[in-house]
């Protein structure tokens, strides 16, 4: 954005459709899109009593508007020739009102480049660009302090109410100017959130503030030996037309009632999940075959509403990219306008332009645009919701559901009480060795969060209060670090402000020289890797195919240089899975059971239905996860770390876990909660009573070191119990050991 003797430019870039425009409208699901380098650009400028509205779309009618008791009352010209703008210039300015300002008149001059010179539409996204390039700049005339996310949404919102049907990944692309993966927002839930705000007197600022729900945006990485070829049949197409005939074409029923539907959407999904997969890995040929695929599932819908997508014209330009070693598919809504082919090293893309205007078919002169100005940041994503609102939602979810720990599996482990100790509390020795590093402490500070402002914050005070009282700390996962640059400080944080035993975490879905990035980054003394099926499997924009997390964990160990540690996130690791994880070269395990926080019930509340709710507490229990662990596993001859987090409440979780064989013990939702309600210094002193309360209990319990623990005579009871049997462990050997 430009300003000059108060003229204020705004521009925003066109946009193409790679994967997903049909599935996208639908709220929560996925869709690819790329910005290309043309632009619409707004100019605003102060007038007087009236404004006048210009543009090369509509040069010799002007729209002159002025406001009339506090409305937006248009004197000359075509309001629908111009209703994005004169939308978007209401919801700026009830924005504004709402500061306690009052709006003034100005000028608007829109020029563009997204049509060709007769005025026809490539189909570039110009309502969507012209929407947010009207916003961007009044939002700078009148001084409002929005981040890019703000930006999208008050857009949204102006689009919206002109085209209510409109998945909005147009706008996201024109705001963030990327190539981006994009989940639209639920619109039911918008339009009640609207009305509840309304209702509350501060109708823009309280949509702008809550989380969507549905709602991703991530920046995606395209591979440098990929281009992008757009040819344009020539043929324009009405978006709106043709997603409304695939909406209103099952008869008997609602489209969410059609299993075949419901087909659709899951293929859709699968496509786009793997091209964003593949461009991570900068894997060329990945993301051409997922482009194929998505053009399968596009035929696929086509035979279940008979609403024609891909035309014969559009046909044609996809068979001579791909003779030209390309692949390709129809952009958008299809029926005309766009085609759009990728390119690898061995595709002959001068072929594919000369073949293509045999056919008459133009190929445009488009390349991929991303705008550092406005390239989507995991700190907005995160902090107000933008790359899916998922970590802060993590974090508000998390501290609600630690705000009453309730009872869970560790309350059926008792230790058998013997009146001698026949020790003092000075002879206890808390320090444990763990992955070549001497703790003094059997407990640390488990992996949280990170990728955004407020999480960052979180993670220098966690790191903070680990230096103050010597405990090991673990990262969150750094995926979004490993995506954004500028995010990396959200997790160096932790490693700027303690000098003790750092854990980098990643999840099987890095590269083995992202997984060795994360570690540098944050200087780290070890590697978590998180494996998190059941999170994914609910989480509506997760992922679905695993089949290669055993051997990405296994050519991540390879790589890096520190030890490796595979950790569940709160559903429990089996004697099975631990013996996989093992033999795959890990150096150990942390459990991660049931009974702390639960990331099923967490996406759970994420979704629009709430459908998976009966997974709430999926999973094994860590207790139940350390007895099968010792009972099959011969963790002393493999040399293996056995680590234990889930559902620790108190000194005594802690106790009992490692009596039943945990080396150390990972906190997590617990502290915090505690740092969130009570701050820094109230951690720290929680920390440093809960020493003193383990030296007591291990006193207690007659035990001088850690190792002692697991000698001691413990009985598993309730629920612990029947499980255990039902595993074949012998619970009395237990309660005989001492």
């Amino acid at each position: 954005m430009n300003s000059s003797d108060d003229v204020i430019e705004a521009r925003a870039p066109g946009k193409l459709y790679v994967a997903g425009e049909y599935a996208v409208v639908e709220a929560g699901h996925a869709a690819v899109l790329i910005s290309v380098d043309r632009f619409l650009t707004v100019r605003a400028k102060p007038a007087g009593d009236v404004g006048h509205i210009t543009s090369t779309r509509f040069p010799d009618n002007p729209i002159v508007w002025r406001h009339r008791n506090g409305e937006l009352d248009v004197l000359e010209g075509d309001r629908q020739s111009g209703s994005f703008m004169l939308s978007a210039i209401q919801w700026v300015e009830a924005l504004v009102r709402e500061s306690g300002r009052a709006p003034i008149c100005f000028d608007l001059a829109v020029s563009s480049d997204l049509d060709d010179s007769s005025g026809r539409k490539f189909g570039l996204g110009s309502s969507a660009a012209v929407t947010v390039a009207t916003v961007r700049a009044l939002v700078g005339l009148y001084d409002l302090q929005l981040d890019d996310l703000e930006l999208y949404k008050l857009a949204f919102l102006a689009a919206h109410a002109i085209q209510p049907s409109g998945s909005g990944g147009d706008i996201a692309t024109a705001t963030f100017a990327a190539c981006i993966g994009y989940s639209s927002p639920d619109r039911e839930w918008l339009i009640a959130a609207k009305r509840d705000a309304q209702q509350g007197g501060r109708t823009v600022h309280a949509l702008l503030e809550r989380p969507w729900p549905g709602l991703r945006i991530e920046r995606l990485h395209v591979p440098d030996e990929l281009s992008f070829l757009i040819g344009w049949t020539g043929a324009p197409a009405s978006t709106p037309e043709l997603v409304g005939k695939v909406q209103s074409s099952f008869k008997g029923g609602t489209r969410h009632d059609s299993p075949e539907y419901q087909e659709f959407l899951d293929r859709s999904d699968r496509c786009v999940n793997a091209m964003k997969k593949a461009m991570t890995h900068g894997d060329v040929a990945g993301v051409q075959h997922a482009l194929n695929e998505a053009r399968q599932t596009l035929a696929y819908l086509t035979s279940i509403t008979g609403t024609v997508i891909e035309t014969p014209i559009l046909r044609r330009l996809v068979e001579i990219a791909q003779e030209h070693g390309a692949a390709a598919k129809s952009s958008g809504a299809g029926g005309g306008d766009c085609g759009i082919a990728l390119c690898g090293a061995a595709a002959d893309q001068e072929g594919i332009r000369e073949a293509w205007a045999k056919e008459g078919i133009q190929a445009l002169d488009l390349t991929l645009y991303s705008s550092p100005e406005h390239a989507v940041s995991e700190e907005h994503a995160d902090a107000a919701g933008i790359a899916s609102q998922r970590k802060d939602d993590h974090v508000r979810l998390a501290d609600r559901q630690h705000a009453d720990e309730s009872t869970n599996a560790f309350d059926d482990i008792r230790f058998i009480h013997h009146a001698f100790p026949d020790i003092a509390t000075k002879d206890v020795d808390l320090g444990v060795h763990v992955l070549g590093a001497d703790w003094p402490m059997p407990f640390f500070i488990n992996a949280m969060t990170g990728g955004s402002s407020k999480s960052g914050g979180i993670n220098a005070a966690l790191a903070k209060a680990a230096a103050r009282t010597g405990l090991a700390i673990a990262s969150g996962s750094q995926h979004a670090a490993l995506r954004e640059p500028s995010l990396r400080e959200s997790f160096t944080a932790i490693r700027d402000n303690t000098p003790g035993f750092v854990f980098a975490n990643v999840g099987p879905s890095v590269t083995p020289d992202q997984a060795v990035d994360a570690v540098a980054m944050l200087q780290a003394d070890a590697l978590q890797i998180h494996v998190n099926a059941a999170q994914e499997i609910v989480m509506p924009e997760g992922d679905r195919d695993f089949s290669s997390w055993r051997q990405s964990i296994a050519d991540i160990i390879a790589a890096v240089k520190v030890p490796v540690v595979v950790k569940e996130v709160g559903f429990g690791l089996s004697s099975r899975s631990i013996g996989q994880i093992l033999d795959l070269g890990a150096d150990g395990v942390d459990v991660s059971g049931r009974g702390g926080t639960d990331f099923v019930d967490i996406e759970n509340r994420r979704r629009k239905s709430s459908e998976y709710s009966y997974l709430r507490g999926f999973g094994q229990s860590t207790p139940l996860c350390l007895l099968d662990a010792v009972h099959r596993i011969s963790l002393h001859d493999r040399d293996a770390v056995l680590l234990a987090s889930g559902g620790v409440r108190n000194p005594l979780d802690v106790l009992k876990a490692l009596a039943l064989g945990a080396q150390a013990v990972g906190v997590s939702g617990h502290f915090l909660h505690t740092y969130l309600h009570s701050g820094d210094d109230a951690l720290v002193a929680e920390i440093e009573a809960w020493k003193m309360q383990l030296r007591s209990l291990m006193t207690l319990l007659g035990a001088r070191s850690v190792a002692d623990l697991r000698h001691g005579d413990v009985l598993v009871t309730g629920e612990s119990r029947e499980e255990a049997e039902l595993l074949g462990i012998d619970l009395g050997t237990l309660a005989r050991r001492s």
